[in-house]
């Protein structure tokens, strides 16, 4: 063991966002907003939680990197 867990600190809040448990302060965003966010009971992925808190950010990061790759593949053809 490298550390003893007396040496370990805490995460703060915003870094590991429970989504359905942690709250964004209306009243304090720039300090509640999550900046990682865990899907603790299910993601966006699922039909189930598709409308979860935060579905959103998480669908639009995955069609830029569906994009992203889509581009790819596009350049990669043009280049054979």
């Amino acid at each position: 063991m490298w550390l003893d867990d007396a040496e370990i600190g805490e995460i703060p809040v915003v870094w590991n966002f429970l989504v359905g448990h942690n709250k964004v302060d209306p009243a304090n965003p720039d300090n509640t907003a999550p900046k990682a966010i865990h899907y603790t009971s299910g993601g966006p992925w699922f039909d189930r939680y598709k409308d979860c808190e935060f579905a959103d950010l998480w669908i639009n990061e995955l069609e830029e990197l569906n994009a992203e790759k889509a581009a790819e593949d596009e350049k990669k053809k043009k280049n054979n």
